[in-house]
């Protein structure tokens, strides 16, 4: 803003001036000059160079360069990417149905599929109380007493998971847990029974 100021104060201190009057016909005589030069150019004949003159050209140019095939792939790669983005936004645009997957998973008692009975622990668990109860056995070796007490830990184990397979039947992870400690169940029952044998 300063600056114009200051430029047009020393424009108007510029003194006026006027050109001789010998020396337009000058200016004119030199312009019909440049006219009559620019007519022959016009007549001229125009080239073209060959499709091949560019390679050559860029070839001589010093630096990197680009290879050609570089520069058609990501013409090829701007070109896909703008078909998908329209093929995109059209779908968008006219309502086009989005394609959905189902699909489904069954549940199953993991027990009743692999014909496991687990009714012989429980009658096995019986006789091992009867005989405690009527024989002096092993019953009351520190052996026994540990098995007994993981017993019933697996026993309430087993309990609180038919619990919660009540409320989710089909809860696969449920299932495999409660087979495990129906195993576990199993196995610690026939190691008493082992130990009342002994």
């Amino acid at each position: 803003m300063h600056n114009d100021k200051e430029l047009k104060k020393a424009i108007k201190k510029l003194p006026d001036r006027s050109p001789e009057a010998d020396s337009w016909p000058g200016i004119a005589q030199r312009l019909d000059e440049q006219e009559c030069l620019r007519m022959p150019l016009m007549k001229l004949p125009q080239h073209e160079p060959s499709e091949t003159a560019w390679q050559h050209i860029e070839k001589a140019l010093p630096g990197k360069r680009i290879p050609m095939y570089r520069y058609y792939t990501g013409i090829a790669a701007a070109i896909l990417l703008l078909a998908g983005l329209s093929i995109v936004f059209n779908m968008e645009k006219t309502g086009a149905e989005k394609v959905t997957v189902n699909y489904s998973v069954e549940y199953t008692d993991v027990a009743k599929d692999w014909d496991l009975d687990f009714s012989s622990t429980q009658k096995a668990r019986e006789y091992l109380r009867d005989l405690c109860q009527s024989f002096e056995s092993n019953c009351e070796s520190e052996e026994f007493t540990q098995l007994r007490s993981a017993l019933t830990q697996t026993g309430d184990a087993i309990e609180r998971t038919e619990g919660i397979l009540a409320t989710f039947p089909n809860d696969p992870d449920l299932n495999r847990k409660l087979l495990k400690f129906k195993k576990q169940e199993a196995k610690i029952t026939r190691e008493l029974l082992v130990i009342t044998m002994k």
